[in-house]
């Protein structure tokens, strides 16, 4: 999935490849961020699969960070959702972590 609008930044990334495997009922989602932490994959829990759309959401924990005007290093968690428009290919993707209110973006998934 690419974004096509550039809205507020975030941790929801420009590139996110993700693949909804129908029989396991389960999405596996990788994009730049994931892989920068060392992960292959994040497994995506499905909150809900109609005809329509399908949702799915993952966490990403123990990301290091450094607190605002302070050199202070925390650990802290960032939480996404994701919004795929089964009839148009769209996908909307929401980022949820430290010191972020809702940071959302849109783009048309292409298959590969």
């Amino acid at each position: 999935m690419e974004k096509k609008s550039p809205m507020d930044l975030g941790a929801v990334q420009d590139t996110i490849f993700f693949e909804h495997d129908v029989k396991a009922d389960a999405v596996l989602v990788l994009d730049a961020l994931i892989h920068f932490f060392g992960k292959k994959y994040v497994k995506a829990a499905i909150t809900s699969n109609t005809e329509e759309r399908l949702r799915f959401d993952w966490r990403l924990k123990d990301i290091p960070t450094v607190a605002l005007n302070t050199t202070e290093r925390e650990l802290v968690e960032w939480r996404f959702k994701a919004f795929f428009i089964k009839k148009n290919n769209n996908l909307v993707v929401r980022s949820i972590s430290a010191g972020e209110t809702n940071v959302s973006r849109r783009g048309v998934c292409e298959k590969y």
